[in-house]
């Protein structure tokens, strides 16, 4: 039985388990894969989110993959109910806001230092299986036959209102 602790949102507010730990968010499932993976993450008592500290930001599209780092990401719920990830230094948000919550799983330290050794080393397909196999215990994923299933409304918002640049990853 798998009995580490993961992290959900709960009525609307993140719950206290497990903050200040290395975590995993989930930002892109369809025609490509990415991920923040976490250092540390602490809750946003204003906004109801979180704030994610020391990231590596990591995106798989066909064979190609790229990494890219990030002091602190926000991640929080815009006032019309859009979930977004946004780049605290810049302000630019990640391409793929969200009708329902991201979904942040927390992870063992040695975990978190794997994965980021294995992107060191150019080793992404190790990467992107873990993360596949663990988002998909999630409810509403799937993860069969090398697949990562997501719920249809994860991670698809096309437009968002108001006033917002977005990061354009590679």
């Amino acid at each position: 039985m798998d009995t580490r602790v993961q992290l959900f949102w709960h009525n609307g507010t993140l719950t206290t388990t497990c903050l200040h730990a290395p975590c995993l968010v989930l930002l892109e499932n369809d025609s490509a894969f990415s991920l923040l993976i976490a250092r540390n993450a602490r809750r946003d008592d204003l906004e109801h989110g979180a704030f994610l500290e020391q990231v590596e930001y990591f995106r798989a599209k066909g064979k190609t993959w790229a990494r890219r780092a990030f002091a602190c990401i926000h991640v929080t719920q815009t006032v019309h109910g859009i979930w977004i990830a946004q780049d605290v230094l810049t302000g630019f948000l990640f391409h793929t806001p969200s009708e329902v919550p991201y979904q942040l799983i927390f992870i063992p330290k040695h975990e978190f230092e794997m994965l980021v050794d294995s992107l060191e080393e150019g080793r992404a397909r190790r990467v992107f299986s873990m993360a596949q196999e663990k988002f998909g215990r999630l409810p509403g994923f799937a993860f069969t036959e090398n697949t990562l299933t997501s719920p249809d409304n994860y991670a698809t918002v096309q437009r968002l209102e108001g006033k917002y640049t977005f990061f354009c990853p590679n």
